[in-house]
């Protein structure tokens, strides 16, 4: 099966440093590195920040993967899972796949099972980092797109049954 780089079919795309003194108590939720857990984002404690225009190429909308770039988190994948749009914070990255090469789906399964090794790759010392490209330098296989969706619904599947069992024990 062909490999080919990540960079190739699929752009990663840096959030923005939004300033804390520009939160507030309504408006569009922020994706921060910390609130991608367990395969999806956890906005149960959001910072908000007024929407505008300038922010417009930050959106996050249902079903973009998003990974943890630094810190602690670095290395965690996770589906923004939501009707309403979100803004992307600096070290969240978002991956925007191109859809007539990559199912999205696909794609989201293929970097949970490499996400270890994405950490490994990961460079500095007491805060580890992994810029986006880096992330763009990852092989992955690429089966024909009928292909990639019958992997990942397979995939999924197998996932929503060992969370099924966890939940049952």
């Amino acid at each position: 099966m062909k490999k080919i780089t990540l960079n190739k079919i699929c752009a990663i795309r840096n959030g923005y440093a939004f300033k804390s003194s520009e939160f507030v108590e309504n408006g569009l939720p922020i994706v921060r590195i910390g609130e991608i857990k367990n395969g999806k984002v956890d906005l149960s404690k959001p910072k908000y920040i007024l929407p505008n225009d300038k922010f417009e190429s930050y959106i996050i909308r249902r079903d973009d993967i998003l990974i943890a770039m630094s810190g602690a988190t670095i290395g965690k994948i996770g589906k923004y899972n939501l009707d309403i749009p979100a803004y992307q914070n600096q070290r969240v990255g978002c991956f925007l796949p191109d859809k007539s090469k990559l199912y999205n789906d696909y794609l989201y399964q293929y970097l949970s099972f490499i996400s270890a090794k994405i950490i490994q790759n990961a460079y500095g010392g007491a805060q580890p980092n992994i810029s986006s490209k880096e992330l763009g330098k990852t092989l992955i296989p690429i089966p024909s797109l009928e292909n990639q969706k019958r992997i990942a619904k397979v995939l999924s599947n197998c996932e929503n049954l060992i969370k099924k069992k966890k939940r049952k024990y």
